[in-house]
């Protein structure tokens, strides 16, 4: 089966299709900036919020046209800490239809150690 995964982050968000083995099929990045502004606010800025859930969006149907049966969307510490968090979760699935996962710090820091660690 294949699946995708949507790394969404403070300054990009990455799409990564692969097989049951973990072949890759498609990797993707772009400079989203969904952090732009955020250490002067503790909000995300409108712009920034439309311009990463289009990006996402895009990469969902990317995901799809490769094959992907299944797609997980998931955001870290930018979104984590933004006191509209939920109207970014709600863009997403409003785009997408796919609910976004926020995750633990602990979780992006295990997520990364791995990425690091198998190169």
């Amino acid at each position: 089966m294949i699946k995708a995964v949507i790394d969404i982050g403070t300054n990009s968000t990455r799409l990564f299709v692969a097989d049951e083995k973990l072949n890759p099929i498609k990797k993707m990045l772009s400079t989203t900036r969904l952090g732009e502004g955020i250490l002067s606010s503790p909000f995300m800025l409108d712009i920034a919020m439309e311009r990463t859930s289009d990006k996402v969006k895009e990469f969902v149907e990317i995901a799809k046209g490769a094959g992907a049966e299944k797609i997980y969307i998931y955001a870290t510490a930018v979104v984590r800490e933004a006191k509209n968090k939920d109207v970014f979760a709600k863009m997403i699935f409003d785009k997408t239809g796919i609910k976004l996962d926020i995750i633990p710090g602990f979780m992006e820091g295990e997520i990364a150690f791995l990425g690091a660690a198998e190169g």
